[in-house]
């Protein structure tokens, strides 16, 4: 009997990590000529890092966020609450970490996601603020359909610009407007 429910355990694992799993998945996308490293979640790019930083490619980078620091963090429940998601500043830089109360998967209490670096804001033409709240903001939207069990968001339709703006769920995570930190909710 035990060994039957141990087995019953493992194969609900099994499903679940096929199911739900490591969802978050780095990949390369091409954009006006230009190679991103992309994190993707459920086919739906989240966000993506156009610059190399501390001798990474994007796609380096990408590959890092997804896997060793929103897999871990999404396994242990940590990402199903939006407001653990903030923007803040180490050292010099602008970041967007995640808070992790219950040191998940001894990452410690607070996880450094991504650094928006000036390289970062110099090609993508923003602030390094508007560009770390548009993407925290996106995060926070994302996190808050799978909070609810939801896996039926294809895209990030339905995210809005301060203004009410309906973003372009194809592009919105490369599309910032420009001024967002002074419109978005600060942590």
């Amino acid at each position: 009997m035990r060994s039957a429910v141990v087995l019953a355990v493992i194969v609900c694992v099994l499903l679940c990590a096929v199911v739900f799993g490591d969802d978050y998945e780095p990949g390369l996308q091409d954009l006006d000529g230009h190679e991103w490293g992309v994190v993707v979640n459920q086919d739906v790019v989240l966000f993506g890092i156009p610059v190399s930083a501390g001798g990474l490619t994007p796609a380096e980078r990408a590959t890092i966020i997804a896997d060793q620091r929103l897999d871990p963090l999404s396994n242990a429940g940590v990402l199903d609450k939006p407001e653990n998601f903030r923007v803040g500043k180490m050292g010099s830089e602008v970041v967007i970490a995640v808070d992790n109360p219950g040191n998940a998967g001894g990452l410690g209490s607070q996880v450094l996601l991504l650094t928006i670096d000036r390289n970062f804001s110099k090609f993508l033409g923003r602030n390094r603020y508007d560009i770390a709240y548009y993407w925290r903001d996106l995060m926070r939207k994302w996190s808050s359909v799978a909070a609810q069990g939801g896996t039926g968001m294809k895209s990030l339709d339905g995210v809005k610009a301060p203004g009410g703006k309906s973003l372009d769920p194809k592009h919105s995570w490369h599309q910032i407007p420009a001024g967002y930190r002074h419109k978005a909710k600060k942590d």
